[in-house]
């Protein structure tokens, strides 16, 4: 049986968990239950499905929301940008 990307990785960071250090207080970090990274002050970073984890120590915040998307979907249907499109593409 073949083990998912999350598991791979979750066994090759464990293997080598010492070469980690917190990025928010510069701690020693393990692999927990095979599905996160924490440090010996409970800063935690989770696994992705896809098997990597993402170390960054702040978020980054947008002004982009589903909201947004959805005005954009709704205008690029409506046929707005249509006469734009017929002269830079006019085949």
């Amino acid at each position: 049986m073949k083990l998912s990307k999350k598991m791979q990785s979750a066994q090759l960071i464990g293997m080598n968990e010492g070469l980690f250090k917190c990025p928010i207080c510069s701690a020693d970090m393990e692999m927990v239950e095979y599905s996160r990274l924490v440090c010996e002050n409970m800063h935690s970073f989770d696994l992705a499905k896809t098997g990597y984890v993402n170390l960054a120590p702040q978020s980054h915040t947008t002004k982009y929301d589903k909201s947004l998307f959805e005005a954009r979907a709704e205008v690029m249907s409506s046929g707005f940008f249509g006469p734009v499109l017929d002269k830079l593409f006019p085949f």
